[in-house]
């Protein structure tokens, strides 16, 4: 309810989308945002199952550049996003700007949905994140993409959950055994280490006996790939202090990072400037591109034409 409230107030800025609001009081603010903007994909592959619960579907988007993806040098990076909602709430299909902002930008987009609490507590929702970050690894060459250039991205609870699968390896080894690993993690406004807790609701989301195990930064040693972490410094919801714990652990261990606090954002602000109407709230666009380009080596006339 918080995001939805944000994204609309961000959205009446733009005189552009007022009578988009206007006419959509039945729609979220999120699916309002994702029907004013242009599509900015290729072609896209909606509900493909991960496993045999409902919410273990995945959508897969293609930018351009896929269609010059002939040999396997020239495949494409693909990112794994994970939505937030304090792991109980969430549906892969609002967050299509999401992956309109990584194909313009040249990458394969992929956004499962995962299972929620009260139907599963942790690690219940990691082992969906696992077992679809797997699907990728086993099924993206299909698509055109590599498999030993998959990052995996997240907002907020979803960061946390991304964060899991990059640092701690046990997830994807129960899963896919032998697969290989994510390459990159971006997380924004994740908790990271937010032990103890306090809420009701958070004790029964993380059970104690597995709490410890739910802190990312417990699983940091240095031989992952690169991170970047953006946060606001506004953020009251997982405060900007996860990601520089995060960021020092990863430091101290020998690993890269590139930490980014944004002055004058919040907790939404760092998802909806994605969006590219809404681009001038924060960099995280281009800070986003700008880290998987460098980080995959990626050429930049793929770039030039993705944005084509």
């Amino acid at each position: 309810m918080r995001h939805q409230k944000s994204a609309a107030r961000y959205l009446l800025a733009g005189a552009g989308l007022l009578l988009l609001l206007l006419v959509s009081a039945a729609c979220s603010s999120l699916t309002a945002l994702n029907a004013v903007l242009p599509d900015r994909y290729a072609a896209k592959h909606l509900a493909l199952p991960y496993g045999t619960a409902t919410r273990q579907k995945l959508d897969v988007y293609l930018p351009d550049a896929v269609e010059s993806s002939k040999t396997a040098s020239h495949k494409l990076t693909t990112v794994v996003f994970f939505y937030g909602g304090a792991w109980t709430s969430g549906d892969r299909l609002d967050y299509e700007f999401i992956a309109s902002a990584l194909t313009e930008a040249g990458f394969i987009a992929v956004i499962p949905d995962y299972r929620l609490h009260p139907e599963v507590v942790f690690p219940g929702f990691v082992d969906d994140a696992a077992a679809a970050v797997c699907w990728v690894l086993k099924n993206i060459d299909q698509y055109g993409g590599r498999t030993d250039h998959v990052a995996v991205m997240g907002h907020s609870a979803g960061a946390h959950i991304a964060s899991l699968i990059h640092y701690d390896e046990s997830h994807l080894a129960r899963h896919c055994p032998g697969t290989g690993q994510s390459a990159a993690f971006i997380g924004l406004a994740g908790p990271y280490d937010f032990l103890p807790l306090v809420s009701p609701t958070m004790q029964a989301i993380f059970p104690e006996k597995t709490r410890n195990d739910s802190q990312p930064v417990n699983f940091v040693d240095g031989n992952e790939g690169p991170a970047l972490l953006m946060h606001g410094m506004l953020d009251v919801r997982a405060k900007p202090r996860n990601s520089a714990a995060l960021a020092e652990q990863i430091r101290q261990a020998g690993g890269a990072v590139d930490l980014k606090i944004y002055d004058k954002q919040e907790h939404i602000d760092v998802l909806l400037a994605f969006a590219t109407p809404l681009r001038w709230i924060a960099p995280v666009f281009t800070d986003t591109r700008s880290f998987l380009q460098d980080t995959f080596n990626v050429p930049v006339q793929d770039i030039q034409r993705a944005a084509d």
